[in-house]
């Protein structure tokens, strides 16, 4: 027997109700690799139950697949040729580009959306942090109640969450971008911050970044322009292009001066300040750490921004062999992440006191800091994992324990697959593997501070 032939799509879309036939010429207007209900609902300005309705109404006419997993949401997507059926169809009322139903009314409903939800999974994941983009004082869209049970604490799940609509928001500001809706291309890397911050896709982060720095300067926004630069100066520092960096970290205080915003300013003597610290400039860094500490004394108050600052003025002044001073600065920081209850922070922080007893000698010491740093880390990265390892395969080969050392380091060979060839923590790994090569004996004739890893932002 052969197969029945199916109708083609214009003989189902016929058989369709008023609504059903918008939803369909509408819905191919939704980017991304496939279609939520969250996403529909935006896009044909409906409530859950008429958007499930609609959707299960295309369903029923063999318009839209019901894609397999999808939690914690259904997705669909609409077959090839049923799509490029839909994107043919006119608007029956007549063309409107600037009508409720006009690809870009569409469109910015739906990036819009799902802005919102993506600055609301941001608050868990970093809550102390500062935010710029205006999707963070929208008002909370009822069709995003699929991540209410997502609350403060719960970064891991966030961060997750995150994960599975990555494609999506990627999805967004590419359209956007494209549509010239640039407004709201440029939210993509506020409303990520946090997420690229913790997980390091360095190819994500550098598209969204990049598409987000175009669109913030064609909206003429210096704030926005100030914050984009800094989160993409973070990417080339963690990536190991630390002129790249710079020139970022220099663009940003530029802008933020333009802005008016003390604030961004201070984050960007912050930034500066650590890339400095990675080039060996310590002397030059802890200057411009030292003026952004003085613009967080005079400015409103920032507890988070401040204890960031605080934590790359220890680590100079560590550096400088001033660990009174460093200690202090290290435990202020130290209280303020605890009470932000930010995992990831206290973590790092507890890698910046690992990297200083390594350089005063005391590996024991520096073995009990990255146990903390474990500890608090709730999600490591391989980037993360990866410089855990080798700083604990340093303090073992310190301890006298050549063995052990070079097991640690082959995890972090395995962990640091898949990085940036330039990325410190693979130059740090080749610095011990070489150092390993040597016999225990001649080892322990090495001063500390010319062995051990520098620290790393």
């Amino acid at each position: 027997m052969t197969a029945p032939i199916e109708p083609a799509p214009q003989d189902r879309y016929t058989t369709l109700s008023a609504p059903e036939q918008r939803a369909y010429r509408l819905l191919p207007l939704v980017p991304g690799p496939y279609l939520t209900p969250a996403a529909a609902g935006a896009a044909l300005r409906t409530g859950p139950a008429t958007t499930d309705r609609l959707l299960d109404a295309l369903h029923q006419a063999a318009l839209l697949d019901r894609l397999p997993g999808g939690e914690p949401e259904v997705r669909w997507r609409m077959p090839e040729d049923v799509a490029e059926h839909a994107a043919s169809l006119p608007d029956p009322d007549g063309p409107d580009p600037d009508g409720p139903d006009g690809p870009l009314a569409v469109l910015a409903r739906t990036v819009r959306s799902r802005l919102v939800r993506a600055a609301r999974l941001d608050r868990v994941i970093a809550p102390g942090r500062r935010r710029y983009a205006p999707a963070f004082g929208a008002e909370a869209d009822p069709r995003a109640d699929v991540d209410s049970d997502i609350g403060a604490g719960d970064e891991r799940r966030a961060v997750r969450r995150v994960q599975q609509i990555l494609q999506e928001l990627l999805a967004d500001q590419a359209a956007a971008s494209a549509a010239g809706l640039h407004h709201l291309a440029w939210q993509h890397g506020d409303v990520l911050w946090g997420f690229l911050r913790l997980t390091k896709p360095y190819a994500e982060w550098g598209r969204v970044c990049e598409i987000a720095l175009d669109s913030a300067g064609r909206c003429g926004d210096p704030g926005a322009l100030a914050r984009i630069h800094l989160l993409a100066g973070l990417r080339a520092r963690r990536a190991g292009d630390l002129a790249g960096a710079l020139d970022h970290h220099q663009a940003a205080v530029r802008a933020a001066r333009r802005a008016g915003d003390g604030l961004t300013e201070a984050a960007c003597a912050e930034h500066h300040g650590a890339t400095l610290i990675e080039m060996g400039e310590h002397d030059q860094a802890l200057r411009i750490l030292t003026e952004g500490w003085e613009l967080y004394r005079v400015l409103p108050p920032h507890p988070r921004g401040k204890a960031l600052l605080q934590r790359q003025l220890g680590i100079a002044h560590s550096l400088a062999d001033q660990h009174d001073q460093a200690d202090q600065h290290f435990a202020a920081a130290q209280q303020t992440f605890t009470g932000l209850g930010e995992p990831y922070l206290l973590a790092r922080l507890s890698t910046n006191r690992a990297e200083t007893a390594l350089r005063v000698g005391a590996p024991d010491r520096a073995l009990a800091h990255l146990n903390r740093a474990a500890e608090h880390l709730p999600h490591r990265t391989g980037s993360d994992a990866a410089y855990l390892e080798v700083l604990r395969a340093t303090a073992e080969a310190d301890a006298g324990d050549p063995d052990t050392a070079r097991q640690t380091l082959d995890r972090a060979r395995h962990l640091s697959e898949g990085l940036p060839e330039r990325h410190p923590t693979i130059a740090l790994g080749r610095q011990l593997a070489d150092r390993l090569r040597v016999a225990p004996e001649s080892q322990s004739s090495q001063d500390p501070a010319d062995r051990n890893p520098r620290h790393r932002r």
